[in-house]
């Protein structure tokens, strides 16, 4: 798989969200929905995941990309299943 010559904007805005909390991330990724329902979300499938040129799965979340570039505080961290979760700070 190459790599296409500019990642989306969507792609670009969690890409420098990730970075931003110190999640070492290629220029180039693709976002890919998972299109989870109401109740595999509730036990925790991710809504969607980034993966870089070689399809190589970075980091992903419940939350909407919409809902986690909206939201005040975000945090990074491990996940049960796969590599990092980006999670909305609740207060």
């Amino acid at each position: 798989m190459g790599e296409p010559e500019q990642p989306t904007r969507t792609a670009r805005a969690i890409r420098d969200l990730a970075r931003s909390l110190g999640i070492e991330c290629p220029d180039y990724i693709e976002i890919h929905r998972t299109y989870a329902g109401f109740w595999q979300r509730s036990c925790g499938a991710w809504s969607w995941f980034a993966v870089d040129c070689d399809n190589r799965e970075l980091f992903g979340s419940q939350w909407s990309c919409q809902q986690l570039l909206q939201a005040r505080e975000v945090s990074a961290g491990p996940s049960a299943s796969r590599a990092t979760e980006l999670d909305v700070e609740k207060r």
